[in-house]
């Protein structure tokens, strides 16, 4: 390997990390509730598996009903 060849390596790997970052990234909503959260969001944490649904933007989220946590402000 050449010397510049782990620099590469280094910057390829943390392309893939903000890449897998940017496709995780979502809203959380309960169909228990009309409330939807940012990942980050406590109330997000306790959402059931069987009551989770997931939203690629908050505009998705919105047009389903669902409307924004007071507590994270999505």
């Amino acid at each position: 390997m050449k010397k510049t060849g782990w620099l590469q390596a280094v910057v390829l790997v943390g392309a893939l990390s903000i890449a897998s970052l940017a496709a995780a990234q979502g809203f959380y909503a309960s169909t228990q509730s009309k409330k939807f959260h940012t990942e980050q969001c406590q109330a997000a944490k306790k959402i059931k598996p069987e009551t989770l649904k997931v939203f690629k933007t908050k505009q998705e989220a919105e047009t389903a009903g669902f409307k924004a946590c007071k507590r994270c402000k999505p």
